[in-house]
C-alpha cells in the first residue's frame, strides 16, 4: 500500500500547490483592476475599459481551468483512495 499511499500524498500535494498561482491571480487581476481605474482618472476610457474587459475575461478562465485542476486532482485522490480499499 505503500506505493499509494506515496501516489495519493502527491496528488494531494499538487493540488494544494494550485493555491499559489490562485493568489497570484488575485494580485493580477487587483493591479489590473487598479490601472485601469488609473487610466479611467487620466480619461483614458478606451484603455480602462479594455483592460477591465479582457482581464476578468481571462482571470475567469484561469479561475475556472485552476477549479478544474483542483476537481481533477480530487478525483484522483478518491481513485487512489479507492484503490487502496480494493487491495
Amino acid at each position: 500500500m505503500s506505493a499509494l499511499d506515496d501516489l495519493q500524498a502527491g496528488a494531494q500535494q499538487a493540488r494544494d500547490g494550485l493555491d499559489d498561482p490562485e493568489r497570484l491571480l488575485a494580485e493580477v487581476a487587483s493591479a489590473t483592476d487598479d490601472t485601469a481605474k488609473q487610466f479611467a482618472a487620466l480619461g483614458n476610457e478606451e484603455i480602462a475599459q479594455v483592460l477591465a474587459v479582457a482581464a476578468k475575461d481571462h482571470v475567469d478562465t484561469i479561475r475556472e481551468a485552476l477549479a478544474a485542476a483542483r476537481d481533477g486532482f480530487d478525483s484522483l485522490v478518491a481513485s487512489y483512495e479507492q484503490a487502496k480499499g480494493t487491495g
